[in-house]
Protein backbone atom coordinates (compact mmCIF):
# COMPACT_ATOMS: atom_id res chain seq x y z
CA UNK A 1 0.00 0.00 0.00
CA UNK A 2 2.85 2.27 0.99
CA UNK A 3 6.73 2.11 1.16
CA UNK A 4 9.15 4.74 3.11
CA UNK A 5 12.91 4.80 2.57
CA UNK A 6 14.54 5.27 6.25
CA UNK A 7 18.25 7.27 5.52
CA UNK A 8 20.98 6.05 8.38
CA UNK A 9 24.10 7.30 9.97
CA UNK A 10 24.28 10.30 8.82
CA UNK A 11 26.93 12.85 10.21
CA UNK A 12 25.41 14.00 13.67
CA UNK A 13 26.79 17.99 12.39
CA UNK A 14 25.35 17.36 9.23
CA UNK A 15 21.46 16.38 10.99
CA UNK A 16 21.72 19.08 13.03
CA UNK A 17 21.74 21.85 9.85
CA UNK A 18 23.08 24.47 11.71
CA UNK A 19 26.41 24.56 10.09
CA UNK A 20 27.30 25.86 6.58
CA UNK A 21 27.80 22.54 3.78
CA UNK A 22 30.83 22.52 2.03
CA UNK A 23 30.83 20.98 -1.46
CA UNK A 24 32.82 17.68 -0.53
CA UNK A 25 30.08 17.12 2.45
CA UNK A 26 27.21 17.52 -0.19
CA UNK A 27 29.22 14.62 -2.00
CA UNK A 28 30.55 12.22 0.78
CA UNK A 29 27.82 13.22 3.73
CA UNK A 30 24.31 11.75 2.50
CA UNK A 31 23.32 8.93 4.80
CA UNK A 32 25.17 6.08 3.60
CA UNK A 33 23.10 3.44 4.86
CA UNK A 34 19.23 2.72 4.50
CA UNK A 35 16.11 0.95 5.41
CA UNK A 36 12.44 0.42 2.96
CA UNK A 37 9.80 0.28 5.54
CA UNK A 38 6.53 -0.85 3.19
CA UNK A 39 2.90 -1.21 5.05
CA UNK A 40 0.11 -3.72 3.13
CA UNK A 41 -3.35 -2.56 2.34
CA UNK A 42 -5.36 -2.21 6.19
CA UNK A 43 -8.52 -0.42 7.15
CA UNK A 44 -8.57 2.99 7.24
CA UNK A 45 -8.32 2.78 10.74
CA UNK A 46 -4.85 0.80 11.26
CA UNK A 47 -3.21 3.09 8.55
CA UNK A 48 -3.81 6.10 9.98
CA UNK A 49 -2.13 4.46 12.98
CA UNK A 50 1.54 4.22 11.14
CA UNK A 51 0.76 7.69 9.28
CA UNK A 52 2.84 10.10 11.39
CA UNK A 53 6.25 7.81 10.80
CA UNK A 54 5.40 7.22 6.85
CA UNK A 55 4.92 11.39 7.03
CA UNK A 56 8.21 12.16 8.69
CA UNK A 57 11.77 12.50 6.88
CA UNK A 58 14.64 10.07 7.81
CA UNK A 59 18.27 10.80 6.99
CA UNK A 60 19.79 13.51 4.33
CA UNK A 61 19.51 13.28 0.81
CA UNK A 62 21.48 14.69 -1.73
CA UNK A 63 18.89 16.94 -2.98
CA UNK A 64 18.97 18.13 1.10
CA UNK A 65 22.73 18.39 1.21
CA UNK A 66 22.67 20.19 -2.19
CA UNK A 67 19.93 22.93 -1.30
CA UNK A 68 21.99 23.50 1.92
CA UNK A 69 25.31 24.25 -0.02
CA UNK A 70 23.35 26.48 -2.54
CA UNK A 71 21.76 28.57 0.30
CA UNK A 72 25.00 29.08 2.26
CA UNK A 73 26.63 29.65 -1.23
CA UNK A 74 24.57 32.61 -2.46
CA UNK A 75 24.18 33.99 1.10
CA UNK A 76 27.97 34.40 1.16
CA UNK A 77 28.11 35.74 -2.27
CA UNK A 78 25.37 38.65 -1.24
CA UNK A 79 27.34 39.19 1.64
CA UNK A 80 30.35 39.80 -0.63
CA UNK A 81 28.62 41.88 -2.91
CA UNK A 82 26.74 43.71 -0.70
CA UNK A 83 28.09 47.42 -1.00
CA UNK A 84 29.97 48.57 2.45
CA UNK A 85 28.00 51.19 4.54
CA UNK A 86 29.91 53.94 5.40
CA UNK A 87 29.88 56.79 7.74
CA UNK A 88 28.26 59.94 6.97
CA UNK A 89 30.72 62.94 6.66
CA UNK A 90 30.08 64.03 9.89
CA UNK A 91 30.14 61.34 12.10
CA UNK A 92 33.64 60.14 10.10
CA UNK A 93 35.12 64.36 10.54
CA UNK A 94 33.92 63.51 14.57
CA UNK A 95 36.10 60.04 14.96
CA UNK A 96 39.08 61.52 12.95
CA UNK A 97 39.27 64.27 15.94
CA UNK A 98 38.75 62.08 18.61
CA UNK A 99 41.37 59.86 17.34
CA UNK A 100 44.71 59.83 19.34
CA UNK A 101 47.17 61.15 17.35
CA UNK A 102 50.90 59.68 16.84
Amino acid sequence: MRNKILRLQESPELAAGDAPVSLIQVLAGVSPDYAVVAQKAATAKKLKSFDAPFDQQYGLTLADLARRYEASLRAEIIRELKPKRRKPKAQAASDAQDAPKK
